[in-house]
């Protein structure tokens, strides 16, 4: 990690390893573990579900998978509700940043989380469900923190870093979500659901390496140099 921002990811699982321990290991999309005596969950009624339709809804899963529906479902309006949050505050933040490259990826971005919210919409609706939103009081935290630090910093040489800081705990917690909203739609067999919310997880990778350069190239240097 950099002095301020500019922190980057060593894989796009790094953050969901090991953070779902019960039903699966939503880490890694290879390796999917039973809850019960470390058995491979393959090897049981994961493998004869494959004959079934691959858009499976939560009506005949196996208990545990029946869970994990649910899990899923709440999640993609958890997304949903941030993703909708996270459109209105970008411009803010494009507005406070002051290196034109930094403002030009978070314009960028605006249009790709607008692509987002639609593919969210087709997702719920991949599944046979109506899109809903649900409140995220994560997203509401981290956008309150960001916008208490851009207001800190408005006007002085560290305001560019004190963007990337705000943005890349954004795409942080989006990178955490649609790792494991990707890896449970592949378990359950959502094969459209689980194309959908790859692409925008690409894309959110994407944006966080943006922001590491930008940061690492120039904004941290000069907020730097001024101290």
């Amino acid at each position: 990690m950099s002095a301020a921002g500019g922190f980057r990811l060593q894989s796009e699982w790094q953050i969901a390893d090991g953070a779902c321990a019960g039903v699966v290991n939503c880490g890694r999309s290879g390796d999917l573990f039973s809850a019960f005596s470390g058995k491979n969950v393959k090897a049981g009624f994961l493998q004869k579900r494959s004959h079934r339709p691959a858009e499976s809804t939560t009506q005949s899963l196996h208990p545990i998978m029946n869970s994990l529906q649910k899990l899923f479902e709440d999640q993609l309006a958890d997304i949903y509700y941030a993703e909708k949050q996270i459109v209105k505050a970008l411009p803010k933040m494009a507005k406070a940043a002051q290196h034109e490259d930094l403002k030009n990826a978070i314009t960028k971005h605006v249009g790709e989380t607008k692509e987002h919210i639609t593919r969210i919409e087709e997702a719920f609706e991949s599944i046979g469900k109506k899109p809903k939103a649900k409140k995220c009081e994560a997203i509401v935290g981290l956008l309150t923190e960001g916008t208490e630090i851009m207001e800190s910093y408005a006007g002085t040489a560290g305001i560019d870093a004190a963007v990337i800081c705000a943005g890349q705990k954004v795409e942080h917690y989006e990178i955490a979500t649609y790792g494991c909203l990707v890896t449970w739609a592949k378990l359950l067999g959502h094969k459209k659901a689980a194309s959908l919310l790859g692409k925008t997880l690409g894309e959110e990778e994407l944006t966080d390496e943006g922001l590491s350069t930008i940061a690492e190239s120039a904004c941290n240097v000069e907020a730097e140099a001024a101290a």
